[in-house]
């Protein structure tokens, strides 16, 4: 009787393993590490698959595979045959062409360390295999974007960009200036900015004012630029700087300060850093001598003498962005004559691509500025009070 009842047990225990063992799967069935992808336009793109044994199960492990790969007519485009190895990850497709946009279904069988045989299937699709306009998948389709007369810049929203222009003084005059950031339609509307601020048209802007009219040969007579900030905050004022700033000598002296200079700026979320003829000595006045700024920069960082942050809100990407590019335009006092030219917008990010810029040279301007320019001249003349801006 006990060695009958020890009999039953065991093979009760061997008909348990059997079903456990019956149970053991392929899942996660992947192609290029995704299931069921759409869209891939890898040409030899990667199997990957799991064998999960019953739960309890011990030992298991994968001996041979199998792949198949068909197209969508059924037809064999890639057969492994049986390859003895243990792999499942990342087994790369070796067979015809794949087409471009055609579903594959592929079945893959796996045996086991007992000669067992386990399979699964999923499918994949293609894209369209090649991104040149010319392929055949394109079938004649044409890109979905803009073209050159289209817009590709929207100031309103612009809030990290490079900003250069070329200002000359004429002699006889002393100080123009550049704006920027103008009509910021938050700044005209209470309900749209903190300060609740109700401008009109042309009261909220940013100027930077270069003032030659202490320079007269003299080591203490310094060129200066002026930077206002009228209608962003209910402190600012339209008549007093936000920032001077002195510049060096070895930049503008009495010798070439009726000379064309180059001015650029970097703005970052209303934080701007000078340059001008490609040099940053710059410092606030009233501050020490003029120094080149320390290397880096940077959110975070010590500003450099030849930046300033114009942003009401405060400093750093976590604010709202205010010193937009928004609208630009020139200014110059009754009494005062200057010319711009080479106004040009950059993206900050490489490549620094041109957002904006005008043909000054052509025999009839049809720019932003009209009645600015005289035909061929190259240049924004400005004289006696005039103003310029433009939406």
């Amino acid at each position: 009787m006990i060695s009958i009842r020890i009999a039953a047990l065991s093979l009760a225990l061997m008909a348990g393993s059997q079903a456990s063992y019956a149970a053991a799967v392929i899942q996660n069935l992947m192609v290029e590490y995704r299931k069921t992808p759409l869209g891939i336009d890898v040409a030899a793109p990667r199997f990957s698959w799991q064998m999960a044994a019953a739960a309890g199960e011990r030992g298991s492990r994968q001996t041979a595979y199998h792949l198949i790969v068909k197209d969508a007519r059924g037809n064999v485009v890639w057969d492994t045959g049986r390859v003895e190895s243990a792999s499942s990850l990342g087994i790369r497709y070796e067979g015809r062409p794949l087409e471009p946009a055609t579903r594959y279904p592929w079945t893959v069988t796996v045996w086991d360390q007992s000669g067992t045989r386990l399979s699964a299937a999923s499918w994949f699709e293609t894209g369209l295999m090649d991104p040149s306009p010319s392929a055949p998948a394109w079938a004649g389709a044409k890109w979905i974007g803009g073209g050159g007369e289209d817009l590709v810049l929207y100031a309103p929203y612009l809030a990290i960009f490079d900003l250069s222009y070329a200002i000359t003084i004429a002699p006889g005059s002393t100080r123009a200036s550049f704006v920027y950031g103008a009509n910021d339609s938050r700044l005209m509307d209470p309900n749209k900015n903190l300060f609740q601020l109700q401008n009109a048209k042309d009261q909220s802007y940013i100027k930077l004012e270069l003032d030659i009219s202490a320079v007269d040969g003299a080591t203490s007579g310094k060129a200066k630029l002026h930077v206002y900030r009228a209608g962003y905050k209910d402190t600012d004022s339209a008549a007093t700087p936000f920032r001077t700033f002195e510049i060096a000598q070895e930049i503008i002296n009495a010798s070439n300060k009726h000379a064309e200079h180059l001015v650029e700026i970097r703005s970052a979320f209303g934080q701007i850093t000078i340059t001008i003829d490609g040099k940053s000595l710059l410092a606030p006045a009233g501050s020490a001598s003029t120094q080149a700024p320390p290397a880096g920069g940077g959110f975070g960082r010590m500003a450099a003498p030849n930046s300033v942050n114009l942003n009401p809100m405060g400093a750093g990407g976590n604010y709202l962005p205010f010193g937009l590019l928004c609208d630009i335009g020139f200014s110059v006092e009754p009494g005062q004559n200057a010319s711009f030219r080479a106004v040009t917008v950059r993206n900050s990010r490489a490549p620094n691509n041109v957002l904006f810029a005008e043909d000054l040279a052509a025999p009839a301007y049809r720019g932003l500025f009209p009645g600015l320019v005289q035909p061929g001249s190259g240049r924004y003349s400005l004289a006696g009070g005039a103003k310029g801006l433009f939406i």
